[in-house]
């Protein structure tokens, strides 16, 4: 199946500007204009956004696609839309003056050159942080305390809002990206709730005020923070994520009525029986997290409905689509070196 690219159509189409600034900077052509530290006009997205053709399995960008660009930003989101992902994976935390922020862990210190939890931080604080701080090249997700280059250091790159996220996959049009959204909520972590109310409530509000409710997926490893969702608003389409086998993960979201199954693509029962076994019961299957070509190749053999990985170009270059010349941002400071398509 093919999908051209075309990019100032779709530009016209959707009335998108070729820069969408986190922090503005001058032109260096000295022309006067402005460009963004997290967008240039080069990072424009596909042209799969035109029609409703979606491919199966989808391809989920985890994190935005953690291995291109710095995990969680809208850096990284821009740069996956320009290859036409699917679906944008990522992750929430509250802040302490209850903003609901995309990050993974629930401290600032791994992927940022700040420290502390994100819960005893108020936005202001966190948006002071650089979170393209540790960013390298051979890494899945960043990983702190790397040796460099750091090609998205210093660019404006700041932990966003969900609320940006939803508003960027909205002006992507009514075929633009899915939105899998995961409410962090582990036992041992700063900020656990139990069955997560705040998080839940505010994640709601944030889903109903977006426009593209019907796009966007609660994904979470307690189950009763998904529980909580339903009981707010039970046509928000739900995710379960889970460390044990396909069949225990599935029967779970069987019985609670969850849209999707989401074990770990290690679990030892996962081929394209159980898959199907599990669909034919009216649960969707999209494991985590395929970044080897051997089980992408195998994921994509045994029909899944999606995918989650950190390096979506490789995955669309195993389904025979396009991509991009460079797996890199614009934004990023490495004309002579790009990040590989698949590890």
């Amino acid at each position: 199946m093919k999908v051209s690219h075309a990019p100032l159509l779709l530009m016209s189409l959707l009335g998108l500007t070729a820069c969408t600034t986190e922090s503005a900077q001058t032109d260096s052509s000295g022309n006067g204009s402005t460009i963004s530290s997290s967008q240039s006009s080069s990072d424009i997205p596909a042209s799969a956004y035109l029609s409703g053709t979606r491919f199966k399995p989808f391809v989920s960008a985890h994190r935005g696609g953690a291995a291109y660009a710095p995990e969680d930003t809208m850096t990284a989101y821009r740069n996956v839309a320009r290859m036409g992902v699917e679906d944008f994976e990522t992750d929430s935390t509250l802040t302490a003056d209850g903003k609901l922020v995309l990050i993974h862990d629930a401290s600032l210190d791994r992927t940022t050159n700040c420290s502390g939890n994100v819960v005893d931080k108020a936005y202001a604080e966190i948006l002071k942080c650089d979170a393209g701080y540790y960013w390298t090249f051979g890494q899945s997700t960043t990983r702190a305390g790397q040796v460099g280059p750091f090609p998205y250091r210093g660019k404006g790159i700041r932990i966003p809002l969900a609320e940006e996220l939803f508003s960027y996959a909205k002006s992507l049009g009514p075929f633009g990206p899915t939105v899998t959204i995961e409410i962090k909520n582990l036992p041992n972590e700063a900020g656990y709730e139990v069955r997560c109310p705040k998080a839940a409530a505010e994640l709601v509000r944030l889903i109903a005020a977006s426009g593209i409710r019907e796009r966007i997926t609660v994904q979470s490893f307690d189950f009763t923070c998904l529980m909580a969702v339903q009981q707010l608003d039970p046509a928000v389409q739900t995710l379960y994520l889970s460390f044990g086998t396909l069949s225990d993960n599935a029967a779970l979201a069987r019985a609670f009525g969850f849209t999707y199954s989401s074990p770990s693509f290690s679990a030892p029962d996962i081929n394209a029986k159980s898959v199907s076994l599990v669909q034919a019961q009216g649960v969707k299957v999209n494991p985590y997290t395929l970044d080897q070509k051997a089980d992408l190749d195998r994921g994509i053999s045994y029909g899944l409905d999606g995918i989650i990985t950190n390096y979506p170009a490789c995955m669309m270059q195993l389904q025979k689509r396009p991509i991009p010349a460079r797996m890199l941002s614009s934004v990023a400071d490495s004309p002579a070196r790009d990040a590989v398509v698949c590890p």
